[in-house]
């Protein structure tokens, strides 16, 4: 969570994800956005669709808090597991955003959240993916602080995630991202 204080800007790859949000939604769009965080996103989106009924989840309760906090009137904001979500209703737009990498087994997550979809809905993920058709698992400890091996940095192939999309019949389209600018590096 000490990424997400709740006074900040949206960061860049956010930005660009909102103008393909704002492109694929309409006025009384049903959007989820999966591992929401701190909800600055999804606030910002509530902002330009105000008729349209937004949830975000988040493991984190303390993410949840930060989100409930900016007080957005068409927005829901729950602590929930990606993996054990049960929406009560489908949605015309979903969003996860960096948290495909932290499945090992991507095949289970993506037939769960595309079940979470209208007929003609969008799934929109933003992750690191291999623009070689190696897929890779990453296991790490972060001794700065106590820390158990922890996974999360899984980078999939756009190949294999064409592939297994390819046989569910899907659609589907991948946009390269840069960023454009430099990152301090930090303690940890």
């Amino acid at each position: 969570t000490d990424a997400y204080q709740p006074l900040r800007e949206m960061k860049e790859h956010e930005m660009l994800m909102m103008k393909k949000a704002l492109n694929y939604s309409y006025e009384n769009s049903t959007i989820l956005d999966i591992g929401c965080a701190d909800g600055l996103f999804i606030s910002e989106v509530a902002k330009e669709l105000p008729k349209a009924l937004i949830t975000g989840i988040d493991i984190s309760s303390k993410l949840i808090d930060i989100a409930k906090a900016k007080k957005c009137q068409n927005c829901t904001f729950l602590v929930e597991d990606a993996e054990k979500f049960e929406p009560d209703k489908k949605f015309d737009l979903i969003i996860a955003s960096g948290i495909l990498s932290v499945f090992d087994n991507f095949e289970t997550i993506l037939e769960l959240w595309l079940k979470w979809l209208e007929r003609q809905g969008k799934l929109i993920i933003f992750g690191r993916f291999n623009s070689r058709d190696i897929d890779v698992k990453v296991s790490f400890r972060n001794n700065y602080k106590a820390s158990d091996w922890e996974g999360g940095l899984t980078s999939y192939s756009i190949q294999t995630i064409g592939r297994f999309l390819d046989r569910l019949g899907c659609e589907y389209e991948y946009n390269k991202f840069i960023f454009s600018g430099d990152l301090p590096k930090n303690k940890d």
